[in-house]
C-alpha cells in the first residue's frame, strides 16, 4: 500500500509539480489550498506525511500546526516557506516540524525528506 502524502500549498504551481514528482516516485498525492480543506483531509484520511506552506492566506500557522498535531501527534510534517525570517528553522523545531525546506527547492530534496521521515516504505518494497 502506498504511503499517502497531503500537500498544502495555495499556489497550484507547486501542487502540481509536487504532486506530479511524487507520484513519479510510488506516493499517492492529495493537494489543497486551503487551509479548511486541509483540516478536514487530516481528519478523514488515512495520511502518512503532510507538506505545507506555512504562509497560507487567512491562517494562523501555529494553530494550524497545533490542530494537525492534535489530530495525530505522530504524523511527520515537512514545512515549506519562501520567507525564512517569517518561520525559521529554530521556530520549525519548536513546534514539532519533522522537517523545513525554503523556496525554491529542488524535488529530490523533498523526497530526500519523505524518505528520512518514512523509512519503512522501502523495506516494505523490498519484502513484498
Amino acid at each position: 500500500m502506498a504511503d499517502v502524502i497531503l500537500i498544502v500549498d495555495e499556489n497550484p504551481g507547486i501542487q502540481r509539480s509536487l504532486k506530479r514528482f511524487l507520484t513519479q516516485n510510488g506516493y499517492l498525492v492529495i493537494t489543497t489550498g486551503k487551509v479548511q480543506n486541509a483540516i478536514r483531509l487530516i481528519n478523514q484520511a488515512l495520511l502518512s506525511l503532510v507538506i505545507l506552506d506555512v504562509k497560507m492566506p487567512f491562517n494562523d500557522r501555529i494553530e494550524f500546526i497545533h490542530t494537525i498535531k492534535k489530530s495525530d501527534s505522530s504524523l511527520p510534517m515537512i514545512v515549506m516557506t519562501a520567507y525564512p525570517t517569517s518561520f525559521s528553522r529554530k521556530m520549525a523545531l519548536k513546534y514539532g516540524i519533522d522537517a523545513y525546506v525554503t523556496k525554491p527547492f529542488e524535488p529530490e530534496e523533498i523526497l530526500q525528506y519523505i524518505r528520512q521521515l518514512l523509512p519503512n516504505r522501502e523495506k516494505l518494497a523490498e519484502c513484498c
